[in-house]
C-alpha cells in the first residue's frame, strides 16, 4: 500500500510531475521480495515497489558502509504523511492488520476500544487463529493465517462451505 502512495503522492502534492520515483522496501521476510514482482502489484507507473532489501541484507549494506549508530548526531525525521497511529506500529505483525481494522471500525462506530482481542489456535493447524470479535451488537468472525500453506487449506475450507469468516488476515511468511 505504501508503494502505490509513494509513487502517486510526490506526484498530486509536491509537484514531482513526471519525475521517476523509487521505492525501496527494507522488510524482515524474504517473501516480500516475491510480492513486490506480482503484476497486481503494478501500477502505471510501473511496479509500487522497485526493490525490496531484507532486514538482513540492510545490515550487510550498513557495515560495508561503515556506518555505525551510536557514532551518528540525531536529527529529526521529516513526516510526509503526518502523523500516524497506533496501527502503524502493529501492521506488520501477524494479526497486525486485522486489529487495525477492528480497531477503526471501532473508532469510526464510536465504541470503546477492547483492551485485546484473544486469538485461539486452531488444534487443527496452529498456522491458523481464529476470534469472534464483538463491535458493539455485531460479532465478527476473523481469521489470522500465517504461511501460503495454511492460507490455502483455509480458503479451500471456506470454498466448500466447511468455513465462514468476515475477515481473513494473511501473511505470506510463516509467523509474520
Amino acid at each position: 500500500m505504501l508503494g502505490t502512495l509513494v509513487k502517486e503522492l510526490p506526484k498530486a502534492d509536491l509537484g514531482a510531475g513526471e519525475k521517476k520515483v523509487m521505492m525501496v522496501s527494507l522488510m524482515p521476510c524474504t517473501a516480500k521480495k516475491f510480492e513486490a514482482q506480482r503484476p497486481e502489484h503494478t501500477g502505471q507507473s510501473g511496479p509500487d515497489v522497485d526493490v525490496v532489501l531484507s532486514t538482513v541484507e540492510a545490515v550487510q549494506l550498513v557495515r560495508q558502509g561503515g556506518i555505525v549508530f551510536a557514532e551518528l548526531e540525531p536529527e529529526a525525521c521529516d513526516s510526509p504523511l503526518g502523523m500516524t497511529t497506533g496501527a502503524g506500529v502493529i501492521f506488520g505483525a501477524s494479526g497486525g492488520v486485522t486489529e487495525a481494522v477492528l480497531r477503526l471500525a471501532l473508532e469510526e462506530a464510536g465504541l470503546p476500544q477492547p483492551p485485546g482481542f484473544n486469538f485461539k489456535e486452531l488444534a487443527s493447524e496452529d498456522r491458523v487463529k481464529t476470534a469472534d470479535v464483538t463491535l458493539g451488537d455485531l460479532t465478527l468472525k476473523v481469521a489470522i493465517v500465517s504461511g501460503l500453506k495454511a492460507a490455502g487449506e483455509l480458503l479451500k475450507a471456506v470454498r466448500e462451505g466447511k468455513a465462514y469468516y468476515h475477515l481473513i488476515e494473511v501473511m505470506t511468511c510463516p509467523d509474520g
